[in-house]
């Protein structure tokens, strides 16, 4: 054992605080990133539901379900083998060809679309059919249907 020597001090207290300081400012780190939004949480989930079924060779209808999401969704967005459409308001039809439509308009749940074929379309084969929901106060499309029919 090594005698000790009148006034030198121990050099663990001088450690011990700086290793206190440092985990001080970690955890101020942490903290201040979860305030900051830095750990932000995942944006809610929207559950929303469409179904296509061909009526005849000429017509598909396009059925909007609803969901959980309906509240914050802003409009339909439809492709019918790449032909857009969207769901607004004005006309005489329920949805429109603008793109992005200048009146958007939220459908309600239930509500079916009627697409008929236009002149040169081609639907012999089964027409792959997309639904989008489109979500301007998040800034979110979601794609709730793709299928062929």
């Amino acid at each position: 054992m090594k005698p000790s020597i009148e006034g030198e001090s121990a050099t663990a207290p001088v450690i011990g605080t700086i290793l206190m300081v440092a985990i001080t400012i970690i955890l101020a780190a942490i903290i201040l990133a979860f305030i900051m939004g830095g750990a932000s949480r995942p944006p809610n989930p929207k559950s929303l539901a469409a179904t296509a079924t061909r009526i005849d060779s000429d017509q598909i209808q396009v059925t909007f379900h609803g969901g959980e999401g309906i509240t914050k969704l802003d409009y339909l967005s439809f492709s019918l083998n790449g032909r857009r459409y969207y769901t607004c308001t004005g006309g005489s039809d329920p949805y429109c060809i603008e793109s992005p439509p200048l009146t958007p308009r939220r459908p309600n749940a239930g509500e079916s679309f009627t697409f008929t074929r236009a002149t040169g379309e081609d639907w012999s084969s089964p027409v792959h059919v997309i639904v989008v929901a489109n979500f301007y106060e998040v800034r979110d499309t979601v794609v709730i249907l793709d299928t062929k029919v």
